[in-house]
């Protein structure tokens, strides 16, 4: 429902213009033709309203959470950790395909091997940092 209630809405009012208010990253990559703005908390702990800049909406729900709403994962927070303590012990040994395969193989027998690429990136990443 929640990825098509926008379209649904907007087929049954054309010359209306909706403004929704929303978590739900399948809601935000619902409608191709939108602007989408955050509320951020400024340093004065006053809220901003920013547009934001999503680049491609037919990304994942995964992907617009991590863009549009800064959660890095969409999975619990000991995944969260357990990804974190891969990438710490996988950028401390050899950029090699061997290696990232062995990290693959390890998030396989943990069930998460669909969330490989975020893990992957981080280490892509932090192997960057260090060559």
């Amino acid at each position: 429902m929640q990825r098509t209630v926008l379209p649904n809405l907007l087929r049954a009012f054309p010359n209306v213009q909706f403004i929704v208010s929303t978590h739900s990253p399948l809601v935000v990559g619902s409608v191709k033709e939108c602007a989408v703005y955050g509320l951020i908390y400024n340093e004065r702990h006053r809220i901003d309203s920013i547009r934001l800049d999503l680049d491609t909406r037919i990304g994942t729900a995964s992907a617009i959470l991590r863009e549009a709403l800064g959660v890095p994962v969409t999975a619990p927070i000991w995944v969260e950790e357990y990804f974190e303590e891969l990438a710490v012990r996988y950028a401390q040994l050899n950029a090699t395909s061997e290696s990232l395969a062995n990290l693959r193989r390890e998030l396989a027998q943990e069930g998460l091997e669909e969330l490989s690429p975020i893990v992957i990136a981080d280490v892509l990443k932090r192997w960057d940092r260090v060559l």
